[in-house]
């Protein structure tokens, strides 16, 4: 008898991470080990769960999708990691993939696409939507995106910065973190003047366009 493919599911919508599980509850080679509204918290149920493959929505909040990624595979090489997104945006694609991301599927995908590429994946294969691959390649190729917030920022002011941009307050996103005031406006300072913009509302535009957060 084969092992199972256990997966965790980081999806910020409950709704969405239910289907999800009652869909892949229908396979008797998957298991669903554990449901996750947050970045942060995939992080932490990596500490307790053993796992095969993560299914990571790169809207999630909390810590983005990249740094969720680039965490988990430092520390779990062996894990697979299938980005679902709402939109095939080439940065967003190449980011994941740069950062160690086996798949990504757009979320009108069919359920037989995604049970596919979860099993392309489980088998060491690349997979990636037929509808975004000719986009994604086509923009590796004339490098379109050579720099954005993954490839300008640190792993902490993306972190910020995706906060910031989901609303929270200077204030709010130093309790949340651990941290000062003093230190989280330092890292809100250098994230502007990185990315060359002015002001949260601008910030937020820009993480909205390159894929940090939800409009």
């Amino acid at each position: 008898m084969s092992l199972k493919t256990r997966i965790i599911i980081a999806v910020r919508q409950k709704l969405v991470s239910e289907g999800l599980t009652s869909l892949l509850a229908q396979q008797t080679d998957f298991e669903v080990v554990d449901q996750v509204t947050s970045g942060t918290l995939a992080v932490e149920s990596m500490k307790t769960i053993n796992t095969n493959i993560i299914l990571i929505d790169t809207n999630i909040p909390g810590l983005n999708y990249i740094d969720v990624t680039s965490r988990i595979l430092k520390t779990h090489p062996h894990i697979k990691i299938l980005c679902l997104a709402e939109h095939g945006r080439p940065q967003t694609i190449h980011a994941a993939l740069e950062n160690g991301a086996h798949g990504f599927l757009l979320t009108d995908c069919s359920s037989d696409e995604l049970i596919r590429a979860i099993k392309f994946i489980t088998n060491g294969q690349l997979y990636l939507s037929p509808s975004v691959t000719a986009d994604a390649m086509n923009s590796y190729r004339n490098k379109i995106s050579s720099e954005t917030a993954f490839t300008l920022l640190t792993s902490r002011e993306r972190e910020i910065v995706q906060m910031l941009a989901e609303g929270h307050s200077t204030k709010r996103v130093a309790s949340r973190l651990g941290i000062s005031f003093k230190t989280v406006a330092t890292h809100r300072q250098h994230a502007l003047a990185k990315l060359g913009v002015h002001g949260i509302a601008d910030l937020t535009r820009y993480a909205i366009r390159e894929g940090l957060v939800t409009p």
